[in-house]
């Protein structure tokens, strides 16, 4: 898609910052426009911002809204900040055995460990699990409230 086509299929762009003008998280949404004569499903492509050991990763979700049944993950993709370059190199081969915990308001890495699996992203507000080695997206294995939901991790590792 072009850029009078992104425009043109824009509803809404939101951007929070720190105050600093560092941008968080951004939402780019839009009507999936892809099955003539059907129900037109809401799509929503939102980025995320988190360190992991020591590099800045950007975490590039599209989530698609149908109208009628519950929203799930199309795509995800992971970038890695390249400051010599100027721009974000494809992370395609894993996180380097972290998990990547995003969710809204909120992103952190941390060391796999016990049901914590490595190079997995977990989504909060879809339960969603997208695994970076083998590219695929594993249902929830729970109910999700949406609303409610929050990451809650210990000051240090239980082992």
């Amino acid at each position: 898609a072009n850029e009078e086509d992104d425009d043109r299929r824009a509803v809404y762009e939101l951007r929070r910052s720190t105050g600093d003008s560092m941008i968080m998280e951004a939402i780019h949404c839009w009507d999936d426009e892809e099955v003539p004569y059907e129900p037109k499903d809401f799509v929503t492509v939102s980025w995320h911002f988190v360190e992991s050991c020591g590099k800045l990763l950007m975490v590039r979700r599209q989530l698609q809204i149908p109208e009628y049944t519950i929203k799930f993950t199309r795509k995800v993709e992971v970038f890695e900040a390249n400051v010599s370059a100027g721009g974000w190199v494809a992370v395609t081969s894993g996180l380097d055995g972290q998990a990547l915990f995003i969710s809204k308001r909120f992103c952190k890495s941390i060391a796999a460990h016990g049901e914590v699996q490595g190079d997995v992203i977990y989504f909060i507000d879809t339960g969603d699990m997208f695994n970076m080695r083998s590219q695929t997206m594993s249902p929830p294995t729970r109910d999700i409230d949406q609303r409610s939901s929050t990451w809650i991790f210990s000051s240090e590792l239980v082992v």
